[in-house]
């Protein structure tokens, strides 16, 4: 079973008030109770993740009661950990914003080098309330919930994480994402096709090409062997430069179902996507009028993320480049059961892959 997580992410504000005294000399003045509020701008998750308030984040503060107070700063300083302001004691109301508006928030997350904006969810009641007493100290804790994707380990059915979290479990990744880009190395048209589909699906060896196909996921991953795992779904979109035969001949592969798997090779784990459909594309169906079969297969080679009983899915949150990738479509006629179309490029490439949360 596939499980992602919702990570908490706490943010602590301490509210640390000393008493500043009155003026000495002349007549005695009304002492000002004042404190100093200090407010972490960075985070460390259990996952190793680094978390920080991006450009835009502020907080307003406003003092209830018959004496008026308001401050509002910024909690996005990209080099500082902490931010101090002295304020007076008393009861406040505080409110967080982002881009001027409150209740949908972003993060900035680092983890392995790579830096990335995640959706988080406020968990605390807004507007917040809290006092600064005089000579007191208060802390306010922000907590954020993300989502993440865990580990998964099948022979307990359990997520194999140390995350020093709040755990939400959910389904398995939405998505698989793959991007690869290189040079075609073998392409072929059959001579019975027609001129139209000729011109339509031309491909020549030397051909630079790139695309991302997005694979949604239908399904948990589930063992197929004792060393491999997999889930179906579907191409739901490629994005590639259009205009070319290699673009025609892809665009023939958008909702087609197959399956995502990986497998374990130990040192270095195989990573595949694979799909057919015998639907033609209605702007094709003239230049292809029969029955056919379009297949389109693809694969790269990633480190040791499956051993067999746990799969390593947090390691692909982010796009994790592949090597020794491979690249394949064909196009079948149903009715003689021949290869009248195919391209590929073999072992010369670097995919990267990302399963969304």
């Amino acid at each position: 079973m596939v499980r992602s997580i919702s990570k908490l992410v706490l943010v602590l504000l301490a509210l640390m008030s000393p008493l500043a005294t009155g003026c000495s000399g002349g007549p005695q003045q009304e002492e000002a109770s004042t404190g100093t509020l200090s407010a972490a701008l960075v985070t460390q998750g259990s996952d190793g993740a680094t978390y920080q308030f991006p450009t835009g984040t502020f907080i307003d503060l406003r003092l209830q009661g018959a004496t008026f107070f308001s401050d509002f700063f910024s909690l996005d300083a990209p080099n500082e950990t902490l931010v101090s302001r002295r304020i007076p004691a008393g009861s406040y109301v505080a409110t967080l914003t982002y881009n001027g508006m409150s209740g949908a928030y972003q993060l900035q997350k680092t983890q392995n080098g790579q830096v990335s904006l995640v959706s988080a969810t406020l968990l605390n009641t807004s507007p917040m309330t809290f006092d600064i007493a005089s000579g007191g100290t208060t802390s306010l804790a922000l907590s954020f919930r993300v989502q993440g994707l865990g580990d998964v380990t099948f022979n307990v059915g359990n997520i194999n994480i140390t995350l020093n979290v709040s755990e939400q479990v959910n389904a398995t990744g939405s998505q698989m994402r793959l991007n690869e880009g290189g040079v075609i190395q073998n392409a072929s048209l059959d001579p019975s096709l027609s001129m139209e589909a000729q011109t339509l699906l031309a491909v020549s060896p030397g051909d630079m090409f790139n695309y991302t196909v997005a694979f949604q996921l239908s399904e948990p991953w589930h063992l197929t062997g004792p060393t491999s795992i997999c889930a179906t779904g579907t191409v739901v979109s490629i994005t590639m430069p259009g205009g070319t035969g290699f673009a025609a001949r892809m665009s023939q592969m958008i909702g087609a179902g197959g399956q995502a798997c990986v497998f374990d090779i130990p040192g270095n784990d195989q990573v595949s996507i694979v799909a057919n459909t015998f639907t033609t594309p209605p702007d094709q169906v003239s230049a292809l009028p029969g029955s056919y079969m379009f297949t389109f297969g693809a694969d790269g080679y990633g480190g040791d993320v499956f051993n067999g009983t746990t799969f390593q899915q947090s390691l692909f949150e982010g796009p994790r480049p592949h090597g020794f990738g491979t690249f394949r479509h064909t196009i079948t006629d149903r009715t003689t059961n021949t290869v009248v179309g195919s391209m590929e490029s073999i072992s010369s490439l670097n995919p990267t892959f990302q399963i969304l949360p």
